[in-house]
């Protein structure tokens, strides 16, 4: 039996977090694996310095090319990623899922995948359809978090024309079945992490840092760590506080922590290497998220013994696991996160080592289920 060959369609361009994540983790692991070859394509529109023109006067957001692919197609066949950057033009003579569709074909043999592999409902959905439908292959979908907001019967119709789909979490697959019935295969395949980078490393050292990772945004309620830090610092003054990641948020928080004289030390985005040595030194951190899939960092934090006190959203349970703390947001549930942290901080139950043992999926395993699916599908 030939391998299965599957062409991974995406937005999210590598190091560029969350998704990209799990996407490029999966395909390093599914090609090791020798069982399946992976080829993943990014599709990405930037805007011509006409439309910025446009966007400008409207106030819209302005799409910019990535200046470390500066090509309109790049490609790392080491790593067998293709990168294409496109210029999102005022007139177009075809639409997005045309013009995609156009690229793939003059840069990639389509008749020779198997399966055709979609991160995240909406960003390629119909460009993925469309080759599977033309090319007679398979079409696999996975759905991440946000991508469930607003599903709709139209949108559940979309999802079924799939041949399988695969969900972040258990609490995803639930939102979407609840919106309409799902008559196509369906999986959960959490996220993982890479345990050669997340790790404990010395779990002899002092921890005094307490902390944020993640998007500066609105989605994962970043404002309430206002009142988190503050109240962890006037009760426990000796620890210190960071945050790691960049976003809309930041100036806001910047000036709030300024403003009432608490030291919080913003890192903005950083390696993945980086925030493993970070999370070495960190003794708790802390997820005020409004919505979660299965975040990646709760899994990464306790490889390297880190304590969590996340809010109960989404799959944020699911990679909990036995060890940390949920808060329901609901009410005043900063001032409970608040509270939670500073009861760890003064009674401490678990050492750094008992919590990195604590459920913990790294990405082979997670691979594992991808390669499982992906040879059943190719039967």
């Amino acid at each position: 039996m030939t391998k299965p060959k599957i062409l991974t369609v995406v937005a999210a361009l590598p190091d560029s977090g969350g998704v990209a994540t799990v996407v490029y983790a999966v395909q390093n692991e599914v090609n090791k694996s020798g069982e399946i070859e992976n080829d993943v394509v990014v599709v990405k529109y930037y805007d011509s310095w006409f439309k910025k023109i446009i966007k400008k006067i409207r106030g819209q957001k302005i799409e910019y090319q990535d200046k470390r692919y500066v090509q309109e197609v790049q490609s790392f066949p080491n790593q067998r990623i293709t990168i294409i950057q496109i210029p999102s033009r005022i007139f177009r003579k075809k639409n997005r899922s045309q013009e995609r569709m156009a690229y793939l074909e003059r840069l990639f043999e389509l008749d020779s995948y198997d399966s055709i592999h979609a991160h995240y409902y909406k960003d390629y959905t119909k460009t993925v359809l469309e080759i599977s439908q033309k090319y007679h292959k398979k079409a696999l979908l996975t759905i991440h978090g946000s991508d469930t907001i607003g599903l709709n019967n139209t949108d559940i119709a979309c999802l079924n024309q799939f041949d399988a789909l695969t969900y972040a979490s258990n609490f995803l697959q639930q939102t979407v079945t609840k919106v309409g019935e799902i008559t196509t295969l369906q999986r959960v395949i959490s996220n993982g992490y890479n345990d050669q980078v997340f790790y404990l490393k010395n779990q002899e050292k002092t921890r005094m840092n307490i902390a944020y990772c993640g998007s500066l945004s609105d989605i994962k309620g970043v404002d309430a760590l206002k009142q988190i830090f503050l109240t962890v610092a006037q009760q426990c003054p000796k620890y210190h506080f960071q945050i790691y990641g960049d976003g809309p948020k930041k100036a806001d928080l910047q000036a709030f922590f300024q403003q009432h004289q608490l030291q919080v030390t913003f890192f903005g985005n950083v390696k993945q290497q980086e925030l493993s040595d970070a999370f070495q030194e960190m003794k708790v951190l802390i997820l005020p998220s409004k919505r979660e899939g299965y975040p990646c960092i709760v899994q990464e934090a306790k490889a390297c013994g880190v304590y969590v006190v996340a809010t109960d959203v989404g799959g944020t349970a699911e990679a909990l696991g036995e060890i940390g703390t949920l808060v329901t947001r609901t009410g005043a549930f900063e001032a409970e996160m608040a509270l939670k942290v500073v009861d760890y901080l003064n009674g401490e139950q678990f050492s750094a080592q008992i919590i990195s043992k604590d459920h913990v999926h790294n990405w082979q395993k997670i691979a594992k289920q991808y390669v499982q699916l992906y040879q059943e599908l190719a039967k």
